[in-house]
């Protein structure tokens, strides 16, 4: 297919014929494609994720208006994480319009919610690039007023209804611990372990740390008789379990590891700043146990 043709499938997909096609050809382009990143679509990334947010927190505020700023906090974040921005890429099919590397190590690319997100970002800035604010608010409130609508409650964070739990019965903060990392650079998979007193521990992989950290959260206050269930999102699609290793793990960080330890999940949220803490609370201290073996390349940082 030309790429005229590709490409106004696209736009019909999108509700927006653009006027200047380059806006969405570099919007379309992955980094692995290009030698110069001005080329390639991670600078419409920086801007649609403030145009997003802008069209997101003033829905927010008109629509839960008796809500406290930290419940709309809480919401927004939901909102412009990686899982809906992907999830409207997919709906999209954005991932089949994408130029990449035609090398084999970036084949799966196409799918990766990383990609998936950034690419949704950048296009959400081309349409505000090409068609205004208003364009660019149309075509978010099309794909994301249903999940707006859709939480009858502002989401809890699983930590923090864990910790908040701890805190309530005066117990230690609960200690998150690192027990491997295994895949490449660009998609790793972590197991992180979680303790709280005497509670049998839970673990769970995730690719982030924080990812991981979340769903062993879950995973521990679901078997709490007493927690309230109500606060913990759905798990669906995360790669969890709920045994203890028992294979002995070498102590201190694996070499090739950047600061972070992790391609960055999303820049404009928490995440980085969690997955890059030495401590996880007090009385915990950095507890980093990473098995030898898999693929420990040196990450700048960077999700993809």
């Amino acid at each position: 297919m030309r790429d005229a043709d590709h490409h106004s499938e696209l736009e019909r997909r999108l509700g927006h014929r653009f006027s200047t096609p380059g806006l969405l050809r570099r919007a379309l382009t992955h980094p692995s494609s290009t030698s110069g990143t001005r080329n390639a679509y991670e600078r419409l990334e920086f801007l649609g994720d403030r145009v997003l947010g802008l069209v997101i927190a003033e829905q927010l505020l008109e629509r839960f208006s008796g809500e406290t700023e930290g419940e709309i906090s809480r919401r927004f974040a939901q909102l412009v994480s990686v899982e809906p921005l992907s999830g409207v890429a997919r709906d999209l099919d954005l991932g089949r319009f994408l130029a990449i590397s035609p090398h084999r190590r970036h084949a799966s690319l196409r799918t990766m919610d990383g990609v998936l997100a950034d690419a949704m970002e950048a296009m959400i800035a081309a349409l505000y690039l090409d068609g205004g604010l208003d364009v660019a608010r149309r075509f978010v409130l099309r794909h994301w007023s249903s999940l707006i609508e859709r939480a009858d409650n502002p989401p809890v964070d699983p930590k923090s209804a864990l910790q908040e739990w701890a805190q309530a019965r005066k117990m230690q903060t609960p200690c998150y611990e690192v027990l491997d990392q295994t895949g490449p650079a660009h998609s790793p998979v972590f197991t992180i372990q979680v303790t709280l007193g005497d509670l049998p521990p839970r673990s769970a992989t995730g690719p982030s740390k924080r990812k991981a950290e979340q769903t062993a959260a879950q995973l521990l206050l679901a078997a709490l008789p007493d927690a309230d269930k109500r606060t913990v999102p759905s798990t669906s699609g995360d790669r969890s379990q709920t045994h203890v290793p028992d294979i002995a793990h070498p102590s201190g960080p694996a070499s090739g590891l950047d600061s972070h330890g992790l391609p960055r999940e999303r820049q404009d949220d928490a995440a980085v700043q969690a997955d890059a803490a030495p401590e996880h609370g007090p009385g915990c201290g950095h507890r980093e146990r990473v098995r030898r073996g898999g693929d420990r390349r040196r990450s700048r940082g960077q999700r993809r």
